[in-house]
């Protein structure tokens, strides 16, 4: 049931994929670093929200969704039910903030502008959508500040915005809404009509210079695996991980730091395991190029 009324989750793009895997193996560019942070802080307050409604089986939720209604807008998380599309923005903004003239200015001076404007923008295009596809639903857009740490002064209250000191409430009442079938076929038209961001610049970092091997997702090192026995390898601080997907997952890390084809020899480096092993995965999920010693391997589409 979650599966049918879950719309759509979150999937990174390729450009936020290849941060995430190359983040603590070579020292990141100036931009990479920023846009990876500020990435990664706002999935965290994304997916801490993501915590509470997941379960909440009766509600069509939609988590992630950009729209290009003459110029794209992006929906963190849309909710359909009793003729309304509730959509939530999150921030998980922390530390104390000021509140002036509709500006969130943090106490090192940064400030952060037009956060309601973008709301409205957002709220005024997905009433463009709704209307011109011949559904009659209202729509109602919320900021919603996910983080306990984040304290603003000087506000006196809006009612486009929710603290975290209210966040009960939006998710207790979220709890109550029951989605049809209209709902659920306005749900899945927007999910139609959703359109991948992509970043056109990515920085593809020098293989020869990053640190090389699977990364243990218990402790976080690199390169610290080794054959516990035919069909498991362990890492250092004892966490273990199946044979075979510690491969595949090898698989998928070179062909995505090299951005392309990549030899058995940079695999078995990479991986530790011996090449008898190794071919026989090479053979079920790459495709060989060239032969004999000069052979590389390139991973299957699905």
């Amino acid at each position: 049931m979650e599966a049918q009324m879950l719309l759509k989750r979150h999937h990174r793009n390729f450009y936020y994929q290849y941060l995430c895997k190359i983040n603590g193996r070579v020292i990141l560019e100036d931009l990479d670093y920023q846009n990876l942070r500020n990435y990664l802080k706002g999935f965290e307050g994304e997916y801490a929200f993501f915590e509470h409604i997941k379960d909440f089986e009766q509600l069509v939720r939609i988590w992630d969704l950009t729209l290009d209604m003459f110029g794209t807008a992006q929906y963190d998380f849309l909710f359909i039910a009793n003729d309304t599309v509730i959509h939530i923005d999150i921030k998980n903004y922390s530390g104390l903030y000021r509140f002036d003239n509709g500006n969130f200015i943090s106490e090192q001076g940064y400030v952060h502008q037009g956060l309601l404007s973008q709301l409205d923008r957002a709220h005024r295009k997905l009433e463009q959508f709704i209307k011109m596809n011949h559904f009659q639903y209202k729509v109602s857009s919320r900021i919603l500040f996910v983080n306990p740490e984040f304290k603003l002064k000087g506000y006196n209250g809006n009612e486009h915005i929710v603290l975290f000191s209210q966040m009960t409430e939006v998710i207790t009442y979220l709890k109550t809404l029951v989605s049809h079938n209209e709902d659920m076929k306005l749900g899945l038209l927007l999910v139609e009509h959703h359109v991948d961001k992509d970043y056109n610049r990515v920085h593809f970092y020098d293989y020869d210079y990053i640190e090389k091997g699977i990364k243990c997702i218990s402790c976080g090192a690199i390169g610290m695996f080794e054959e516990k026995s035919q069909r498991t390898m362990q890492c250092i601080c004892g966490f273990e991980i199946g044979k075979k997907d510690y491969i595949v997952e090898a698989i998928e890390d070179i062909s995505l730091f090299k951005n392309g084809s990549f030899t058995r020899k940079e695999l078995e480096k990479y991986t530790g395991v011996n090449a008898t092993t190794l071919k026989r995965y090479l053979h079920q999920y790459c495709e060989k190029i060239g032969s004999f010693k000069d052979a590389t391997y390139k991973i299957k589409k699905d």
